[in-house]
């Protein structure tokens, strides 16, 4: 079993959640038993990780907060997205880092 989705997936993944996050509020996607089956297999997937949600009404799907941060997830620059979810640590690391670097100046230099 492969770890990784395809980027045909991956692609078609993005363009439901992209489809559905920049339409008007409330769209919801339906997805008939005649659609290309990259784009049944892409919603059953994001419906599984609980980026959409099933309506009440037929087979429509709206998607869920974390389906728009799992776009953004997607989307966003990998060590960007990292930094924004763990700026914190990150900063701090940085100035012991900095710092460490300045006392070993500061004692080749003494």
């Amino acid at each position: 079993m492969s770890k990784a989705m395809s980027k045909e997936l991956k692609r078609e993944i993005q363009k439901l959640l992209k489809s559905l996050i920049e339409e008007s509020p409330g769209s919801r996607l339906a997805v008939a038993a005649d659609s290309p089956p990259l784009t049944r297999e892409a919603a059953l997937y994001l419906e599984d990780i609980g980026a959409l949600q099933k309506g009440n009404t037929g087979g429509s799907r709206r998607v869920t907060a974390y389906g728009r941060a799992y776009y953004e997830e997607l989307t966003t620059f990998a060590l960007w997205y990292w930094f924004k979810r763990n700026w914190f640590p990150a900063i701090v690391a940085l100035a012991t880092i900095a710092a460490s670097v300045g006392g070993v100046v500061a004692n080749i230099l003494d």
